[in-house]
């Protein structure tokens, strides 16, 4: 199981806040992003697995712990 200890608290593309899930993706223009799920469904071409991304669930703790890709 993949543990994030310091999660990102803001959607790189957007305001959006990432208190529950988040997405470490590569977007279609290239860079990799943190992305909330309307910026990861617009922005990526919605596949998760290595060289696509990762889905990750905020936990009460904090941390944030890897659930697809």
């Amino acid at each position: 199981m993949t543990t994030m200890r310091t999660p990102p608290k803001t959607c790189q593309v957007c305001p959006t806040s990432l208190t529950k899930v988040f997405y470490d993706a590569r977007t279609r223009q290239g860079p990799w992003a943190y992305l909330c799920d309307d910026c990861f469904e617009n922005l990526t071409s919605g596949r998760l697995g290595t060289g696509f991304g990762q889905k990750y669930e905020v936990q009460p703790n904090g941390t944030a712990v890897k659930v697809e890709g």
